[in-house]
């Protein structure tokens, strides 16, 4: 039988806060044997760069994967804002590999390549009859979501789940760490588990926000560069909607007011039945009115401003840790949260409710971090790369 469980500790010196989550977690499993740990950690340890190698040498001959936190870490009743965060998934019936990728391609050939060994290692593992496959994925922030994703889905192909993030140096967007077991601590590497499970895991992904005013066709887009809106510089349409439904946009902050207050949905990308719009935060606003996001938005598509309440996102937590629990056959073990850091710009101080209600519809340990982009491509979904989303990974 699988286990899961969560624990964070949030002591000052990065060894001791790792040896009581640790301990916690471990308490949790009894003696199944671990096969995979998600370790997150604050940016703020000083001796954040030896992580890999005190999880080396505390977890011997475990699987791990991790990186650094956003904003905060949580498990099932706590939250903290500097801390380590380590999950453990254990029992016979699931099995992990894991790979620490460089990339020197655009277009990520390298990850493609991983995600194509850690299918043909699934094969071995159907035999025994661990027949479902899953891939956790996280690379620094710099990385473009949507290139991870298709690389990753060219890899392991659609019989693979896809789940995981992209991860920041706390609130610094334009930097993140990763580590995993094979490699060091990097600030370039992009770190790939494969799970190999009898049942599959629930992946699902909601966000809460609102479609508002009139939709907007994209003229001019280059990746996460949005340069034109109906033939005009992107950032003066998204003001004049902003404004015409009460937006009162400050001075300075441009940017993050926007992602606070008022994102972009992309038109068409609902997915199933009830599904939502993948929605896209602004990054920074640039002299030429051209807006960067953390996201691609494709040339040609139609994009409407969008809004929420902090009862909406809550209420989309909560959908979605239901929805995942579902996709996982209606039981779990515990499940693993990785929340967007910009839904906290909406929460402000009530942010740290959202995993408390997650992990009280769960019922379920439940742990994890919160990340600057989220991946989630579960089995009827049609989309992977999220912005100010909501993501919920329920272990068998």
């Amino acid at each position: 039988m699988t286990r899961f469980a969560t624990a964070i500790a949030r002591d000052g010196a990065l060894g001791s806060a790792l040896d009581r989550a640790i301990g916690q977690a471990k308490g949790g499993i009894g003696d199944e044997p671990i096969s995979l740990a998600v370790v997150f950690a604050s940016p703020r340890y000083e001796d954040i760069a030896t992580i890999a190698d005190l999880l080396r040498a505390k977890l011997p001959g475990v699987r791990f994967v991790g990186g650094t936190s956003a904003a905060c870490v949580f498990d099932t009743e706590h939250y903290e804002a500097h801390g380590v965060s380590v999950s453990l998934l254990a029992g016979a019936d699931v099995a992990a590999t894991t790979r620490a990728v460089v990339t020197t391609s655009t277009d990520l050939l390298e990850v493609a390549a991983a995600a194509r060994d850690i299918r043909a290692e699934a094969r071995a593992h159907e035999a025994e009859g661990r027949r479902e496959l899953a891939c956790i994925a996280f690379a620094p922030c710099q990385y473009t979501g949507d290139s991870l994703v298709a690389a990753l889905k060219k890899g392991a192909t659609t019989h693979a789940q896809l789940a995981g993030g992209l991860l920041s140096f706390g609130l610094d967007p334009e930097r993140g760490l990763v580590w995993c077991d094979v490699g060091s601590v990097s600030a370039t590497d992009v770190i790939v588990a494969g799970l190999f499970t009898e049942k599959p895991i629930g992946v699902a992904a909601r966000h809460g926000w609102r479609l508002l005013g009139s939709p907007h066709r994209v003229t001019r887009a280059e990746g996460p560069r949005l340069h034109a809106l109906d033939g005009r510089p992107a950032i003066d349409v998204w003001l004049e909607e902003a404004r015409l439904h009460g937006g009162t946009v400050p001075d300075t902050d441009v940017a993050v007011y926007l992602a606070s207050h008022y994102e972009l949905a992309i038109l068409g990308t609902e997915g199933i039945a009830g599904g939502e719009p993948i929605v896209r935060g602004s990054r920074a606003v640039n002299a030429d009115g051209s807006v960067d996001l953390f996201g691609s938005v494709p040339e040609g598509a139609q994009v409407q401003l969008v809004t929420a309440t902090e009862e909406d996102l809550f209420a989309a937590a909560k959908l979605c840790a239901t929805r995942a629990l579902e996709n996982a056959g209606g039981s779990a073990s515990g499940a693993l949260g990785l929340m967007c850091v910009g839904r906290s710009n909406v929460l402000g101080e009530r942010y740290p409710n959202e995993p408390r209600i997650v992990a009280e519809t769960l019922g379920l340990p439940f742990g994890g971090t919160t990340v600057s982009g989220e991946i989630a491509l579960g089995r009827r979904d049609a989309n992977g790369f999220y912005n100010s989303t909501a993501v919920v990974i329920a272990f068998p």
